[in-house]
């Protein structure tokens, strides 16, 4: 998420680059989905976080599973579920399986809220 708030306030600064690995980002982007789960539940939803990992199965979500929990919203951690063998070998994207395993861990919590 701070990588598109960075990008915005790079091109208005005329800047060329960014690191969404600075500290300063990772505080603005866990500011962001705080605001966003905030904003979800205001709305009258039960916000669900889905972290989807990179193929190597890593993830730089800055927030842990308890501070997720602990804001009112529901997390699925990739991480839990995906190996490499569910992303395609030439891209970064899942094949068939991987999205199935992921369908399977939404359908378990939609299906367990009755929606």
């Amino acid at each position: 998420m701070s990588s598109l708030v960075q990008k915005s306030l790079l091109r208005k600064q005329d800047l060329k680059t960014f690191d969404d690995t600075a500290e300063s980002a990772v505080v603005l982007t866990r500011a962001l989905l705080l605001q966003l789960i905030s904003d979800i539940e205001r709305d009258g939803a039960r916000p669900i976080i889905f972290i989807i990992p990179q193929k190597s199965i890593q993830s730089n979500f800055p927030l842990g599973r308890d501070v997720v929990v602990d804001h009112g919203a529901i997390l699925i951690d990739g991480k839990e579920f995906l190996g490499v063998n569910d992303y395609y070998v030439i891209d970064s994207h899942w094949n068939a399986e991987g999205h199935k395993k992921a369908a399977r861990a939404l359908a378990a919590i939609v299906g367990n809220r009755g929606e």
